[in-house]
């Protein structure tokens, strides 16, 4: 079964966003890892659905083509990016961690990334000064990529 390009390109793309978020040393702004990471996210997923799309012959949402949140809900729940918020020295206030693991939660921390937090800063540099932590979101996105390219194979070779 030929597997289309644009399937073969979505993954590629993934895979390159996963690439650069790794390419910069620290310490990097992870503003910018993080936007990419979920730009290869969004990729891979489209790759996804576009492979079962074409596998099944049934129509995939469009919805899931254009909408941020949709693409993001898609992603295991394991695979997070997580925020640990350090109280001040000497004061014994706990550290208090946020995850980010739902689309809607995704979306926010995408729209963050490009232009700033209302709540806290638009300064990117204050937002995301330290304490971001997204080992399991790029593990999770390099295997996702894995298992869409080897699915790409077998359907190749089904041909």
């Amino acid at each position: 079964m030929k597997v289309p390009s644009e399937i073969k390109h979505y993954a590629s793309n993934a895979q390159h966003y996963l690439d650069a978020a790794g390419m910069f040393p620290e310490p990097i702004n992870p503003a910018v890892e993080i936007l990419l990471l979920i730009t290869g996210w969004e990729n891979i997923i489209i790759a996804d659905k576009k492979l079962s799309e074409m596998a099944s012959g049934l129509k995939i949402d469009t919805k899931v083509l254009k909408d941020h949140e949709t693409k993001l809900n898609e992603i295991d729940e394991n695979s997070r990016i997580s925020r640990v918020i350090v109280g001040p020295p000497g004061k014994g206030i706990p550290a208090v961690t946020t995850d980010f693991k739902t689309g809607a939660e995704l979306k926010r921390l995408r729209q963050i990334c490009m232009f700033g937090d209302p709540t806290e800063s638009h300064d990117l540099k204050y937002v995301f000064r330290k304490y971001w932590h997204t080992d399991n979101f790029s593990r999770g996105l390099r295997n996702k990529i894995k298992w869409t390219e080897m699915l790409i194979k077998i359907y190749e070779e089904l041909a």
